[in-house]
């Protein structure tokens, strides 16, 4: 019985992880289809793309070896906090920013 809960487990983490890395290829056309339209990309753009590749270099990493490093997601939270403070405005409270620099 327990052999049998480890595989439906498993199975079931490979289905999730399969939908991870389908849905972030999905995001990255998407991104991709938004900057040709609006015929510009910003800084945020890059960073978001650049989270994207994390997430899949995690997915990669995670089906090798069936573990998630610890680096992989320490560059995405750093990331995603570099784009957050450029996403602000010059208008939003400062404090926000040393709160968000201390993260």
């Amino acid at each position: 019985m327990n052999k049998h809960v480890e595989q439906v487990v498993g199975f079931i983490e490979k289905v999730v992880i399969f939908i991870i890395l389908v849905s972030t290829l999905t995001a990255i056309m998407f991104e991709i289809l938004k900057m040709i339209n609006a015929q510009y990309v910003e800084l945020a753009d890059l960073l978001l793309l650049f989270i994207y590749v994390e997430v899949i270099g995690m997915v990669r990493v995670y089906l090798i070896s069936n573990r998630v490093r610890m680096t992989y997601p320490l560059f995405i939270a750093i990331t995603a906090l570099s784009r957050l403070i450029i996403l602000q405005g010059k208008d939003s409270n400062p404090e926000l920013l040393l709160y968000e620099a201390g993260a």
